[in-house]
């Protein structure tokens, strides 16, 4: 009691929470009535989510967990109340490639950096950003019902969305586009009379998992 662990470990970051699920696909035999005859389960998978916040006395960047050995997507929260959040989720069946964030992110107290390098130059009006990595995987079974991570999964499509709330309405962005292909996904704006407005607004890039010269964008080098 009140000391999770967890499969799943960032170096600096300290756990809140864990869940964990298993699923089986389930196959069946009826009679000629069609009632159930036999059945038989195949396809375990276990999934894993993991709740961190950071220490206190972290300094410098973030350490961020790749995509790969199971891990297909990770969420961070920068918050004007909060110290930094990290959602990380896992899945026993996914594997096929790795992806390793291509961003230094700092580390934090509480508040939200005014600019972090590459992803935007400046923002003003913003109470929370969320950085979101994640990719698209498809799962394969062995030919006897077992998934088999190392050798039948794939990953492709690592996709980084960053999400910006504004403090009265949506926030002003400058983004960092000069070398990466950075697009605004979505926008939105709420007024109310028993409240203060807000706002949001969503960008968005993806790079290729693995090798792919055809991918529209790379990886930066550093």
């Amino acid at each position: 009691m009140f000391n999770p662990t967890s499969t799943i470990t960032v170096s600096g970051w300290m756990l809140q929470s864990v869940n964990t699920a298993t699923s089986k696909q389930r196959a069946v035999a009826l009679t000629a009535k069609g009632n159930e005859h036999k059945h038989q389960y195949f396809g375990t998978r276990n999934t894993e989510s993991a709740e961190f916040t950071l220490g206190g006395a972290y300094t410098g960047n973030l350490t961020l967990p790749a995509l790969g050995s199971g891990i297909t997507d990770w969420t961070l929260t920068y918050d004007e109340k909060e110290f930094p959040k990290l959602s990380v989720n896992k899945d026993s069946a996914v594997g096929g490639g790795t992806f390793t964030f291509p961003f230094a992110l700092p580390a934090r107290t509480i508040g939200i950096p005014s600019a972090i390098a590459d992803i935007y130059e400046e923002v003003e009006n913003c109470k929370q950003i969320t950085i979101a990595c994640s990719c698209q995987h498809a799962e394969e079974t062995d030919g006897t019902g077992v998934y088999d991570a190392a050798n039948f999964s794939g990953m492709r499509d690592a996709t980084i969305t960053v999400t910006f709330t504004g403090i009265t309405g949506k926030p002003t962005v400058t983004m960092d586009d000069d070398n990466y292909g950075w697009t605004e996904d979505s926008d939105a704006q709420n007024d109310s009379n028993t409240s203060v407005g807000g706002g949001s607004v969503t960008y968005q890039i993806h790079f290729p998992i693995g090798t792919d010269s055809d991918a529209e964008n790379q990886p930066p080098s550093s």
